[in-house]
């Protein structure tokens, strides 16, 4: 008869990752954190405001565009995709 190795599996019952390269990193998660509504909107409001101050002042812009990039700033930010 042949003889067979056997493997040692981890506590899962999986063969462990050949190498540290091939096994997955570990996933850090995020604890979410609720913020008020009136919180949320003056977080937007004072990064709208920075926008157009980083812009110029005195030049004329789209606080429409501001308000809406600085909507998907902060969202990102609460929600956590950003890094």
């Amino acid at each position: 008869m042949e003889h067979i190795e056997k493997l040692p599996k981890t506590r899962a019952g999986k063969l462990p990752a050949e190498s540290p390269a091939e096994a997955k990193p570990a996933v850090r998660r995020r604890k979410k954190v609720a913020i008020a509504h009136e919180e949320r909107h003056g977080m937007i409001a004072d990064a709208a405001y920075f926008r157009s101050q980083k812009r110029g002042a005195s030049e004329q812009g789209d606080h429409f565009a501001d308000w809406l990039a600085a909507e998907a700033e902060i969202d990102a930010i609460i929600s956590g995709s950003q890094r």
